[in-house]
């Protein structure tokens, strides 16, 4: 064997697997969004969301005017008002929220309407993988230490595909609490 050919041997082999060396360098953050599954539900939401609030804030402006009227006016002005911003604020969750998990844990988005939870405080998990069933029953499922209730995703929330990827995740980061 010549010597150019022993010399090109290692140059050869690092072009011949680049895809393995890059192949541990998997992406830290994997984000899963609801907005495919949950758009139709997050529209009608915000719609009686703004139906709710409109009508709240109408029946608040009519206190000056009907002075007889402003105790019953106030109290359903105000449960109005706050049913409305409650539609909407799941409406949100329904149209902008997501999935996330990197290294750091797990987290549902937007804040104010999800959770997260640090690979430290996941006691177990479960993801069920059939798609079959109603809509608003667990897929998801995370137990966290001192808590008595299990926080999930609906099924409704995320495809087959999303399940399985996450599924896979968890194994990555924590194969021991699978349920």
């Amino acid at each position: 064997m010549s010597e150019a050919a022993t010399l090109a041997l290692p140059v050869a082999h690092e072009f011949a697997h680049p895809a393995s060396a890059r192949s541990h360098a998997a992406p830290t953050t994997q984000t899963f969004a609801f907005a495919t599954q949950r758009w139709q539900n997050g529209l009608a939401l915000g719609a009686g969301g703004m139906a709710l609030l409109s009508v709240g804030l109408f029946l608040l402006s009519q206190i000056s005017t009907t002075p007889a009227l402003v105790t019953q006016l106030a109290i359903l002005g105000a449960v109005g008002c706050i049913s409305g911003l409650a539609l909407l604020m799941k409406s949100i969750r329904d149209l902008l929220g997501r999935l996330i998990i990197d290294e750091t844990g797990i987290a549902i988005r937007p804040g104010f309407a999800g959770f997260a939870i640090t690979w430290n405080e996941l006691q177990r998990w479960e993801v069920r993988a059939e798609g079959d069933r109603h809509p608003e029953i667990p897929s998801v499922r995370f137990w966290i230490q001192g808590e008595p209730c299990a926080l999930f995703i609906p099924n409704g929330w995320l495809t087959d595909a999303n399940r399985d990827q996450i599924r896979h995740l968890l194994h990555t980061h924590a194969a021991d609490r699978s349920c």
